[in-house]
């Protein structure tokens, strides 16, 4: 099938409203209200498709996730449907994700994009119910835990999100260490440490 999003329009008016019946319909529409009960088929079909366009902010001096109104609505989609991570494309994916989490939002210009830069590793409750719901629909695809891990990885890669990498953060110090002992041995200057991406879980 072809990677095109499949589009749900919210109206000014609802989302100032909080009213989030016209998204939920959208939802229902498309099987997919009760992910559990959803076919295989399209699950897979709509995996990081779905995109959310808000109408009625056309002249906002600002981009979706910073409107205080948006927000809201984002924070209570998620508390009623938390599956946004699964489901959401990577435009709408920000936006939700930056509506609900703690963040500056810096502009390199003026006319430039808003960038949503996360706060250290705030907002860890949030991060990890979103994550969750992943699971139950990875094992109704079949996949196996570690490609449930993968995509979360992933999709999450933009946003510091790591989940289960606890495991691999020893060889990447030792690796580092080494690596930075054999350069000081030969006269090198040692190795740059990469930062290590934010845990989950």
């Amino acid at each position: 099938m072809p990677n095109t999003s499949v589009t749900a329009v919210v109206e000014r008016r609802h989302i100032e409203t909080a009213d989030l019946e016209p998204l939920l319909k959208f939802f229902r529409t498309h099987g997919i209200l009760e992910p559990k009960t959803a076919e295989v088929a399209i699950l897979n079909h709509l995996r990081s498709k779905i995109e959310i366009v808000v109408k009625g902010y056309d002249d906002a001096p600002c981009v979706q996730f910073e409107i205080p109104e948006v927000r809201v609505f984002y924070k209570k989609l998620h508390a009623v449907w938390a599956h946004g991570f699964y489901f959401f494309n990577p435009t709408t994916f920000q936006n939700f994700f930056c509506a609900n989490v703690d963040a500056q939002f810096e502009r390199a210009s003026q006319h430039a994009d808003a960038r949503c830069n996360i706060i250290g590793q705030q907002n860890p409750e949030f991060v990890k119910s979103a994550l969750l719901p992943v699971f139950p629909i990875a094992e109704k695809l079949g996949w196996t835990f570690q490609q449930g891990l993968d995509f979360i990885n992933e999709k999450g890669k933009p946003f510091g999100i790591c989940m289960n990498c606890a495991e691999a953060e020893p060889s990447r110090k030792s690796k580092a260490m080494n690596a930075e002992s054999r350069s000081n041995a030969s006269g090198g200057r040692g190795v740059r440490r990469k930062p290590l991406p934010h845990k989950v879980g």
